[in-house]
């Protein structure tokens, strides 16, 4: 497996994907595959992000950021589990807590379009509560896990959004890891069935996704969805293949365009 990249400035638009293949170098189109991300300073950005599959492609799978301002060198893990099926669960309806809708419709989030739900925070509160419904879910037999996924834009980068799983066991939202800021175009959430009792997430079918802001910072800003998903991830057969790499994504003000003897990001394990 081949993680691929190259050189950012602060603020560019960048992606991280991978090739997957199997031992004879034919594409795996069924895969889960998570990647993590860590600061300069080895601290975590992400944590087990599940990465797109590109439809169509020989086992091409993405991430797509907006490069921080922290220069340096961003250490990435990948890690990719097959052979994986996953079901497909779109937002049926959503509760704005706190803030305005701008425009869109809940359909709007069902396909990554760059067609959007738009909100936008609270005039006077400066602060934004959304938590988006999910009916008739099922969880698969062979279960290995779920992932929240979002696309879309958040512009207040003074703030983020934290992003919850409504628990039906214990009442209460569960905070994931990964957040929404202005340099995460996408950002995903997943739950391992190892780690995590998943079915307390499905609550006679429904499965509810919050994101909220934290801070008040005096100006009201917009919070876009362009795509919202629940995936159920099962086994198909047999034993799940773990397949495991990582590369690096420099970010600085000054770029170097690599060469093919000197590729931006490297390589594998």
């Amino acid at each position: 497996m081949k993680l691929f990249g190259t050189e950012y400035s602060p603020g560019d638009s960048g992606r991280v994907f991978l090739q997957l293949l199997d031992e004879k170098f034919k594409p795996i189109n069924n895969a889960l595959c998570l990647i993590s991300v860590y600061y300069p300073d080895k601290t975590e950005w992400f944590r087990n992000v599940s990465m797109f599959y590109l439809p169509g492609s020989d086992g091409l799978y993405y991430f797509d950021f907006i490069a921080p301002a922290d220069e340096g060198v961003y250490m990435v893990s990948a890690k990719c589990f097959y052979v994986i099926e996953q079901t497909y669960d779109y937002a049926d309806s959503y509760n704005l807590v706190k803030g305005n809708r701008i425009s869109g419709t809940i359909e709007n989030t069902w396909k990554d379009d760059s067609v959007y739900l738009t909100f936008r925070e609270n005039l006077l509160s400066d602060r934004l509560e959304v938590w988006f419904e999910f009916d008739d879910v099922r969880i698969p037999a062979n279960n290995t896990g779920m992932t929240i996924y979002w696309v879309g834009r958040w512009e207040d980068p003074h703030e983020y959004l934290k992003v919850y799983l409504y628990d039906f066991c214990n009442s209460t939202w569960l905070e994931l890891p990964n957040r929404v800021t202005t340099n995460t175009p996408m950002v995903s959430n997943y739950l391992d069935a190892s780690v995590y009792n998943i079915s307390c997430f499905v609550g006679g079918g429904k499965v509810g996704v919050k994101f909220e802001d934290q801070a008040v910072v005096g100006t009201a800003e917009y919070f876009r969805v362009d795509f919202l998903d629940v995936q159920m991830h099962y086994a198909t057969y047999g034993q799940i293949n773990n397949i495991r790499g990582g590369g690096e994504i420099h970010v600085s003000t000054k770029k170097f365009e690599p060469s093919e003897e000197m590729p931006g990001i490297s390589i594998i394990s």
